[in-house]
């Protein structure tokens, strides 16, 4: 999804807490979505250094936004797909749709962890381009909707990541919504954001913005943009709401991911995501 970068909606907002990923990959490239990518075992999540003397820096691991990324790109997402197939079988051996449905939010949340710790954090750094197409992690450049797109392709969703990149912020909202709720708020300001979104449950979510896209997750009333940013910090990255200025704008679309069944229930079963 390409946006145009317009400089009326960049605001400037105070930086005192933020999260930010450093990584350092060593990417071969292979033109495909099974890249081996070369990191370190274990790549700690690192804590801005510019806190107020009396703000406690965020617990990356209380919110489980901390990176794991023990394993290559290639098998963490070789490790997904085994996991995935357990969860479908799993779910199709079980007789009644209350066991279905529990099966349905245990595989949604296994989605959510692995892409927050496990898929997304390979892609930090890489650099943002409004024509950015990037299949690899770590190489070239990504537009917003492409990184939204191109992980979820990669995390086993079966869609057509450039036809769903090239939709509009509330479009790819409906899209991943497969007919369930997109929620549409314009609120006065963040604290007002997180009145009304306060009803949502703690998940992963698809955003849209005026001219941008990424994913929202909500953790214990905290707030994470993880997008491919124009902004503040260049390309993919993962900030709290109060300290992204490119989460600023005056109208957001929000669906589900994790929390949403029938979402999860076509991730599971292959079934294609209509981009229409």
């Amino acid at each position: 999804m390409q946006y145009f970068n317009s400089q009326n909606h960049y605001i400037t907002m105070r930086y005192s807490v933020f999260v930010s990923f450093v990584c350092l990959m060593s990417c071969h490239s292979s033109g495909t979505n099974e890249a081996a990518v070369t990191v370190p075992d274990s790549l700690a999540l690192e804590q801005n250094m510019l806190l107020e003397p009396d703000e406690p820096a965020l617990d990356s691991v209380k919110f489980s936004i901390n990176s794991d990324t023990t394993y290559s790109y290639k098998k963490a997402l070789a490790q997904l797909q085994a996991r995935r197939n357990s969860w479908l079988a799993n779910y199709q051996s079980q007789l009644n749709q209350v066991d279905k449905d529990s099966i349905l939010l245990l595989a949604g949340k296994d989605l959510e962890n692995t892409l927050v710790q496990s898929i997304f954090p390979f892609w930090y750094g890489t650099a943002w381009d409004f024509n950015g197409i990037s299949n690899v992690p770590g190489e070239g450049q990504i537009a917003c909707g492409y990184f939204v797109s191109t992980t979820l392709k990669h995390a086993g969703c079966n869609l057509n990541r450039y036809r769903v990149a090239q939709q509009s912020a509330k479009k790819a909202c409906e899209i991943f919504a497969l007919g369930d709720s997109v929620w549409r708020i314009q609120p006065t300001d963040i604290d007002d954001f997180k009145v009304k979104t306060a009803h949502l449950k703690d998940g992963l979510y698809c955003i849209g913005l005026d001219y941008h896209v990424g994913f929202l997750l909500k953790r214990e009333g905290r707030y994470f943009f993880i997008h491919s940013s124009y902004v503040g910090i260049d390309g993919v990255s993962l900030e709290t709401i109060e300290e992204s200025p490119a989460f600023y704008s005056q109208v957001y679309y929000l669906s589900a991911l994790s929390t949403n069944k029938k979402f999860v229930k076509a991730w599971l079963s292959g079934n294609f995501i209509n981009h229409q």
